[in-house]
């Protein structure tokens, strides 16, 4: 049972909605929730917690005066860990880095950067990390299309 978060919207229509004509202002909005957004998986990740389907679509976004809150649904398969495994830090940024609408390669890098500052034991490892993450995606995306009827 999940009780209403007023005022809040799913992450992915918030970032689709903050991509077009961008204002300078919005553009600053934009990058401050990715970054408020990266800081919150990094959290999350430091504290051992993996979201089973960590989708953009499960995820509500609002803002407040102390900036960008995030709630997160479909938690049937979240598990806690005393230290998260590798591979399934990976899964979820992966799962992360899926949605395409609108996101640069800047803005990726920016929630990677805001996502590092939470777990700084694991910049060292950043080049590989990257190309694991992009490698996963890119199967996923190629097998997704695949699938897709023509």
């Amino acid at each position: 049972m999940t009780s209403e978060v007023e005022d809040a919207q799913k992450l992915s229509i918030l970032l689709s909605n903050r991509c077009q004509n961008l204002t300078k202002e919005a553009l600053r909005d934009k990058r401050r929730l990715i970054k408020a957004f990266g800081q919150t998986i990094g959290k999350m990740h430091t504290a051992g917690v993996f979201h089973g389907d960590l989708r953009l679509g499960n995820i509500l976004a609002k803002r407040d005066e102390a900036g960008w809150q995030f709630f997160f649904l479909d938690n049937e398969r979240t598990q806690k860990f005393s230290k998260l495994p590798g591979k399934l830090r990976l899964k979820n940024l992966v799962q992360v880095n899926m949605f395409r609408k609108g996101i640069s390669n800047t803005d990726r890098s920016r929630f990677l950067n805001a996502y590092l500052e939470e777990n700084p034991i694991i910049v060292p490892a950043r080049k590989s990390l990257v190309q694991k993450i992009t490698a996963k995606t890119n199967r996923r995306l190629t097998n997704k299309d695949k699938s897709l009827p023509r």
